[in-house]
């Protein structure tokens, strides 16, 4: 792809997560003068708009940044802006309704392509349908590099590693922000019963420093309508993953602990609800890939929200109720869409957070991992006795819905661009824990705030 006009091209930059990318991918190339870089997006209005915003936010000058206009209603466009480009950072959500188009666009023109979805729908489709396509043509699609869903996976791969030759078990926590509305809880917990090699995720939701944050950061629009539509359509996963996963996995002879909708945990200090996020889905289609590629053996991943009292527990299943049966029904549904920061509480908000609320917002994720002193080496056997050995490691980073989000995919992109050669195959559709296995990506992430760190 030497002939290629530029390294990174952030298509969607003019919504509002596109800005916080392209600001990241200016100050990027700022510090890297050879990389060459264009924003694309439907109009080119907006677009001088986005760069001067730009300008102003990372006070570069930002002369001569290239605007590409491509729509995801004109294919031409979209194919255009793919073949001058070696990497596609593609921001235009919901994705299912834009996604799959650009992909093909990328396929097609022959342009690398992440993105930071967090819809199942949309990322299992796209490997269903385009993977061998794209493997064919040298091109690779690497979803849900954002928040959704890099910190579960490749922290899953960090536990993974710090075990060394031990087989393990780990759990992962989220802690988001605690501030109005008053019921939002107060932590996110995954917590997951794994067998890699084997094993299983326990959870263990202890304070840490910057697990609380401050200041008010409703959540923007297009994330709550990716939401809708994903739990409207959500019956659709079953025909996709029946066509996409035809060979069961290895399974651990060492069950999860059965839980209830709502319980209390020990270990977490939280009330604890089930999360119907991506994080599951994404992680268990890189412990697919790897157990496929690489003979790891495969993890089972559960995943729940933590709250620290019951009451807001018992607020959060009320919400949740609410939400669900408002995208069940299309009057409701269309309702929620028209009127979200009155329907959500002003949980969501079509004008987004204000950044000065974002600047000393934090991520914590934690995972703990029990396990074996001792490896199998084929992945398909399985131990006879418990786990017995126990280890926990962190992932802590800036804001994750757009600071940490824009920090995520550009060092993804920038993965892809410079390591093109240690991703599976020639090409294909992957989930990012399968896609940079062999990678420097957490070391870039360090590098950038987002730190992996072994709790002693």
């Amino acid at each position: 792809m030497a002939e290629r006009v530029y390294d990174l091209v952030v298509f969607g930059a003019t919504g509002y997560t596109g800005q916080f990318v392209a600001e990241e991918v200016a100050k990027i190339a700022d510090k890297n003068p050879e990389l060459k870089f264009a924003y694309a997006g439907r109009s080119k209005e907006k677009l001088e708009k986005t760069l001067e915003m730009a300008r102003t936010n990372t006070k570069l000058e930002l002369k001569d940044v290239p605007l590409i206009v491509a729509d995801v209603s004109d294919e031409e466009t979209l194919v255009t802006m793919a073949q001058q480009a070696k990497v596609v950072i593609n921001c235009v959500g919901p994705y299912r309704f834009y996604g799959e188009k650009v992909v093909k666009a990328c396929i097609e023109g022959g342009a690398n392509h992440v993105d930071i979805s967090g819809e199942p729908q949309y990322l299992e489709t796209v490997q269903l349908k385009y993977s061998k396509e794209a493997e064919e043509k040298g091109v690779h699609v690497v979803g849900a590099c954002g928040f959704d869903s890099v910190p579960a996976d490749l922290g899953t791969a960090f536990l993974q590693e710090s075990f060394g030759g031990r087989e393990f078990c780990s759990f992962i926590q989220y802690g988001i922000n605690p501030s109005p509305p008053s019921w939002l809880h107060k932590g996110l917990v995954l917590h997951q019963e794994v067998n890699y090699l084997q094993g299983r995720f326990t959870v263990k939701c202890t304070p840490y420093p910057l697990f609380f944050w401050q200041g008010n950061a409703p959540i923007n629009f297009t994330t709550m309508e990716c939401a809708v539509h994903g739990l409207s359509h959500s019956k659709e996963l079953k025909d996709i993953r029946k066509e996409l996963f035809t060979t069961p996995l290895p399974k651990s002879p060492f069950k999860p602990e059965p839980r209830g909708k709502l319980f209390y945990s020990e270990e977490a200090n939280r009330w604890c609800l089930p999360n119907m996020a991506s994080d599951r889905s994404v992680v268990m289609r890189s412990q697919r890939i790897n157990f496929e590629l690489e003979k790891i053996r495969p993890v089972q991943f559960s995943a729940y929200f933590g709250m620290a009292a019951l009451s807001t527990a018992l607020s959060g299943i009320m919400f949740g109720i609410l939400f669900y049966l408002m995208t069940s029904f299309s009057f409701t549904r269309s309702l929620l869409l028209k009127y979200p920061e009155f329907f959500t509480f002003g949980l969501f908000t079509r004008k987004g957070p204000n950044r000065e609320d974002l600047v000393n917002m934090k991520f914590c994720v934690t995972l703990t991992g029990k396990g074996w002193e001792n490896k199998i080496d084929d992945p398909e056997q399985q131990h006879t006795e418990p786990p017995s050995v126990t280890k926990t490691v962190t992932v802590v980073g800036p804001d994750p819905g757009y600071f940490g989000t824009a920090t995520i995919v550009s060092q993804c992109a920038l993965t892809v661009l410079q390591e093109k050669d240690k991703l599976p195959k020639s090409g294909g559709v992957f989930p990012p824990g399968a896609a940079f296995l062999k990678t420097s990506l957490r070391s870039r992430l360090e590098e950038n705030g987002v730190i992996f760190k072994v709790k002693e």
